[in-house]
């Protein structure tokens, strides 16, 4: 994956200590002051500038890239520049917020009656969250959101169908999803409901699948691929 950082702290380069190896990590960083020495043991790319800057974010590609992360210590900047690259792009972003006013006032966003299309996949405040947690929610490809249960033995997955969803106008028994995986509830049009082999799976329904880690993590394998034409 390519992920796209903003903020050089040490939440920046504790992500990106973690991930490097494995994804493309850039980080756009606007403060002068900061002291990036800790990042250049690392295989990354820095750019200098703000992560609101349209100009900057398509310099470094932010329509190819697979994750956008605002972790500067300023929340504002941080919501603008999720907004900023909601507007540019539909990739997930993720925002970190230190106040928990924030917190409650951006949860307006998703699930409910204020629900609009112009949202943060993911409004993360550190308090409240374990390292793991972070990364879990940072790695699963194209989820909207991950929950772990028995230790994380077991894991419910919610996805967003897409226009180059592999399953998309595909009946659920026609879709051979890996064993231990159960459909357990879609939402269409802000409804959800309980589906059966013969429901079709349409653009923009959420999916909410329940099961073993292992064969969710071949599901976001599936997920993550584009229709074959």
């Amino acid at each position: 994956m390519k992920i796209v950082i903003y903020g050089a702290n040490e939440l920046a380069c504790l992500i990106a200590t973690k991930l490097f190896e494995d994804h493309d990590i850039i980080i756009i960083d606007d403060d002068p002051n900061n002291n990036h020495e800790s990042f250049d043991k690392l295989d990354l790319e820095y750019i200098q500038g703000s992560g609101s800057n349209i100009s900057i974010l398509e310099s470094v590609g932010i329509k190819n890239a697979d994750i956008f992360i605002a972790c500067t210590y300023n929340d504002e900047a941080n919501i603008v520049a999720c907004l900023t690259v909601i507007n540019m792009t539909k990739l997930k972003t993720v925002c970190f917020v230190s106040k928990k006013e924030n917190v409650d006032s951006l949860s307006l966003v998703r699930g409910s009656k204020y629900q609009k299309e112009l949202m943060i996949d993911y409004v993360l405040w550190p308090e409240e969250l374990m390292t793991q947690e972070i990364f879990r929610i940072i790695t699963v490809p194209n989820a909207i959101d991950v929950e772990d249960f028995a230790n994380g033995k077991a894991r419910l997955l919610e996805y967003r169908v897409e226009e180059d969803t592999k399953f998309l106008n595909k009946k659920i028994k026609e879709c051979n999803f890996p064993d231990e995986t159960l459909i357990v509830g879609i939402t269409r049009e802000n409804t959800l409901f309980i589906p059966n082999g013969d429901t079709e799976l349409l653009l923009n329904d959420k999916v909410i699948f329940m099961g073993s880690s292992y064969s969710l993590d071949i599901l976001a394998n599936r997920f993550s691929r584009k229709q074959m034409t």
